[in-house]
């Protein structure tokens, strides 16, 4: 009876691990300064802000919607699995992980980094330059860069795009970069 409950329990955490979409995958290095507060901000109802930066915020994984305004920038924000997310980060260096579906990040003063997993859909708008995307396959992402100097790192089965490098230096390595 021992080695059947606990096997039940292994297929279990199986089940509820193999559920997750990949949200953080792939990684990215996280931008804000070193030093940041890391103060909780509870985006579990959709919407959240955080006025001051350094938060850390999380959304619900079930939720349809979330949204973050983080005016001060530096935030960290985990959307949910399958659900919409957009994150305004004014004064930039954000650090986001998007979920599958539709993932928007307005970075206006640049040095956002943002992960986009397996079946998101990514925009990032980073007018200050030097943001970075990582898109794992599966994944649909575009850039806006008019301050340059950004990345796209794109997995093979992705689909990446830049619309626009007005400062220059933008690069795209991987094999979901166009040809």
């Amino acid at each position: 009876m021992r080695k059947a409950l606990s096997a039940l329990f292994v297929f279990g955490v199986l089940i509820a691990c193999g559920s997750s979409r990949g949200v953080g995958i792939p990684a990215v290095p996280d931008p804000r300064p070193p030093g940041t507060p890391n103060t909780p901000s509870d985006c579990g109802k959709g919407s959240c802000g955080c006025p001051d930066g350094g938060c850390v915020a999380l959304c619900g994984k079930l939720l349809t919607t979330c949204s973050l305004a983080c005016s001060a920038g530096a935030c960290k924000t985990t959307c949910p699995d399958d659900g919409e997310c957009s994150v305004d980060c004014t004064s930039g260096k954000c650090l986001t992980y998007c979920g599958a579906n539709k993932c928007s990040v307005d970075c206006s003063m640049g040095g956002c980094n943002t992960s986009c997993p397996n079946g998101g859909g990514c925009t990032v708008n980073c007018a200050g330059g030097g943001c970075l995307l990582a898109c794992a396959s599966g994944s649909a992402c575009l850039m806006s860069c008019s301050g340059g100097n950004c990345k796209l790192q794109c997995e093979s089965g992705s689909t990446c795009s830049f619309v626009g490098c007005a400062g220059g230096g933008c690069k795209c390595d991987g094999g979901g970069c166009p040809k």
